[in-house]
């Protein structure tokens, strides 16, 4: 199977949008989104899709001169979070910031956990 490669949403200020649905992810690969603007209004949308377990979302450390760590969090069951992010720091070289989810044990890929980004007026 390939990387999913997901498409944001653009909002435009005082106007209504239908709000992303979160993709699922490769269960190996991950998945991966380019900023549709400006690095500092980037909304990433986590859902975890399993209804018994907690999972841990991880957006992945970036590459080059403004690369961070690497941005995990536990999601309980059937949770969705959000968070702003500054995509600098997790840019990759293609220009992509990459995220993948994992079982509690930090390790063994889970396709529950799902993914969708807004960019920010």
């Amino acid at each position: 199977m390939a990387i999913t490669t997901l498409t944001g949403t653009q909002l435009v200020r005082n106007t209504w949008a239908v709000m992303p649905t979160a993709a699922a992810t490769d269960v190996t690969l991950g998945t991966k989104f380019k900023p549709l603007g400006p690095d500092h209004k980037l909304l990433v949308l986590v859902e975890n899709a399993d209804s018994g377990n907690s999972q841990i979302a991880k957006i992945l450390a970036g590459e080059g001169p403004m690369a961070g760590a690497a941005l995990s969090r536990t999601v309980v069951a059937s949770n969705k979070e959000c968070i702003v992010i500054e995509s600098g720091l997790y840019m990759h070289d293609d220009g992509y910031i990459y995220a993948q989810g994992y079982d509690t044990d930090g390790t063994t890929a889970s396709a529950d956990v799902k993914f969708a980004f807004i960019q920010l007026p």
